[in-house]
């Protein structure tokens, strides 16, 4: 229920939604905290830049992702930074793995 009300206030984009979806990022259940960044992103206020960003560390892959695309969607500079180290981490992963698999390969 929290999730399909997340879904709604995205949709509305309304600024009386802002509020709420902000709460919402804080909630325990991933799919709430997904969609409330998703619904943050269509409202575009980059006030929630801070929030979002800080969801760039959540434990879910989803979060995250929805995280990246709020961000996106807001164009605030303050997240570039946060943003390249994300994916300069990820990359590094991916580096690593190319390695070690190349060497178990031969």
């Amino acid at each position: 229920r929290r999730v399909a009300v997340a879904n709604v206030l995205g949709e509305l984009a309304d600024t009386a939604s802002f509020k709420p979806l902000l709460n919402a990022l804080k909630d325990s259940e991933p799919r709430v905290r997904t969609a409330a960044a998703g619904g943050l992103g269509k409202l575009g206020n980059k006030q929630a830049a801070a929030e979002l960003i800080a969801l760039l560390k959540d434990r879910d892959r989803y979060v995250r992702a929805a995280a990246v695309a709020a961000l996106g969607s807001l164009g605030d500079a303050v997240a570039v930074e946060p943003l390249l180290a994300l994916a300069g981490y990820a990359l590094a992963i991916r580096f690593t793995f190319s390695i070690a698999r190349g060497r178990a390969l031969r």
